[in-house]
């Protein structure tokens, strides 16, 4: 099977809500076409003794660390989105797309899953760093959803300036929805002005990152910030990385709800065969089945807990991890 039957496939998934026998049918599909279709997969599967075709259920199959998108081409295609790389300096990884309006689709499809329809929102951000880099996966998304906002296109800033500020009052004063994407630094930088309209809804959504530019702080002491600072009740996150094509989202507090085409497992870090159960603390794996042109089946370097309900906290990076990304809060 190619990958736009996959593409298909998937599309049906996601209108029908994924219940679990056909998100399980799905996955266990997806990995033994990309066992068979991506060379550095198949050399990882390989590697663990592991023969694909026996594989019958997804708690059977293996992920592929993170760590491979630095030292090998996973993906296939053009566009190479690249992560942010290490505060050393070191290698970053790369992730090739084949085609990018799939990389949109899929990450609007999980937005507005959560968030609603973009047309109803203006869409800025805050991303010093990323902002110049036509290979950063989190500027494209936000001109993806800005694309599709009520103004056409995002606000883009790279400092918490006067110019940043004047845009989101005009965006507040709008009458619009407003959803503001920022680095973390960056919005712990901001001074907000007061006196933001009544019924104005506002939504300050952190993507995580300090990156040696401040004192290093837990999520939850970085959103007791921004809520002091913009008045806000709460403060959202964006957990997204470079090597994946969804992203997950804690509408306040520090659980993320991913959609139902992504779903996390804990492993124990050192036996990433041995799944954590529900409320044990583990190595965050993705299984995000809308990334059919590399690999669907990643183990991040983040340790995380997941809960009952498929929710997961991100808890900090291990030890063994490269300290990077844009999802990076220790």
């Amino acid at each position: 099977m190619d990958v736009r039957a996959l593409r298909e496939r998937f599309r049906e998934l996601r209108l029908c809500g994924a219940d679990a026998a056909a998100w399980e049918a799905f996955a266990v599909e997806v990995f033994r076409v990309q066992a068979v279709q991506n060379p550095v997969y198949a050399q990882f599967i390989d590697a663990l003794g592991v023969d694909a075709g026996t594989v019958c259920a997804s708690a059977d199959i293996p992920y592929l660390p993170v760590e491979a998108f630095v030292h090998h081409s996973v993906g296939f295609g053009d566009t190479v989105f690249r992560s942010s790389g290490t505060m050393s300096g070191g290698r970053r990884a790369e992730h090739a797309v084949d085609d990018v309006e799939w990389y949109d689709e899929v990450a609007v499809a999980g937005f507005e899953r959560t968030w609603g329809g973009l047309s109803g929102w203006v869409v800025g951000g805050l991303l010093p760093g990323y902002l110049g880099r036509e290979d950063a996966s989190l500027v494209h998304m936000v001109r993806a959803f800005g694309r599709r906002s009520a103004w056409g296109e995002a606000g883009l800033f790279d400092r918490a300036e006067a110019s940043w500020t004047a845009w989101v009052e005009a965006a507040v004063g709008s009458g619009a929805r407003v959803l503001l994407v920022g680095v973390t630094h960056a919005l712990l930088r901001w001074n907000p002005a007061n006196g933001w309209a009544d019924g104005a809804e506002v939504v300050v959504m952190e993507t995580g990152g300090m990156k040696g530019m401040g004192e290093e702080l837990i999520r939850e002491g970085v959103h007791a910030r921004l809520r002091t600072a913009t008045g806000l009740s709460s403060i959202s996150s964006e957990y997204g990385m470079t090597e994946c094509l969804t992203q997950a989202y804690a509408c306040g507090g520090g659980r993320f709800q991913p959609p139902p085409w992504l779903r996390v497992r804990i492993v124990e870090v050192d036996d990433p065969l041995q799944e954590v159960p529900p409320g044990g603390q583990g190595r965050i794996c993705l299984a995000d089945l809308g990334n059919l042109h590399s690999c669907a089946f990643l183990a991040t370097g983040d340790l995380g807990r997941r809960h009952a309900d498929g929710s997961f906290e991100v808890l900090g990076r291990h030890d063994r991890a490269e300290v990077r990304g844009c999802n990076l809060m220790l």
